[in-house]
C-alpha cells in the first residue's frame, strides 16, 4: 500500500466519502456515533487529504492515515518527507562568528560568577 493517498485508501476499502471544502468527510469508523446521522446531514469524521489527519466532530476520535489504516487492520507507513521540507535552521542575520575557545568562555564565566555579590 505504498504511496497510497487517503482518498485512494478510502475508495479501496469501500468507505464512501464526500469532499467538501478540501476535506474528506465520511461516517465515523471508530464508533457508532454516526449511526443516528440522517442521510441529508454530513457525517462527522473529517479527514485532511494533505496532512492525512482526521478528527470526528462527534466522538472526538483523532489521528492520521497510519492510525486510521491500523484501525481497519492494515499496517502502513507514511512516506518520508522530501528533503526540501526538512527544517533547516538559518543563521540569524545579526549573528557573528566568535573566535573564542570553550576554555576561554568558561574562564570568563567563572570570573563573572566570582564578581557576583554573595547573599
Amino acid at each position: 500500500m505504498e504511496n497510497l493517498t487517503v482518498r485512494d485508501y478510502l475508495t479501496k476499502k469501500g468507505i464512501p466519502f464526500r469532499e467538501v471544502s478540501g476535506e474528506l468527510i465520511t461516517k465515523c469508523i471508530f464508533s457508532d456515533c454516526d449511526d443516528d446521522t440522517k442521510s441529508s446531514e454530513l457525517p462527522h469524521l473529517y479527514i485532511n487529504p494533505e496532512t492525512t489527519e482526521y478528527f470526528c466532530h462527534k466522538c472526538g476520535a483523532k489521528g492520521n492515515f497510519v492510525t486510521l489504516a491500523r484501525h481497519l487492520g492494515d499496517d502502513i507507513a507514511l512516506p518520508p518527507e522530501p528533503a526540501s521540507a526538512t527544517y533547516q535552521p538559518k543563521e540569524a542575520p545579526h549573528a557573528t562568528k566568535m573566535d573564542i575557545s570553550l576554555d576561554e568562555i568558561e574562564k570568563r564565566a567563572k570570573k563573572c560568577h566570582q564578581q557576583l555579590p554573595s547573599n
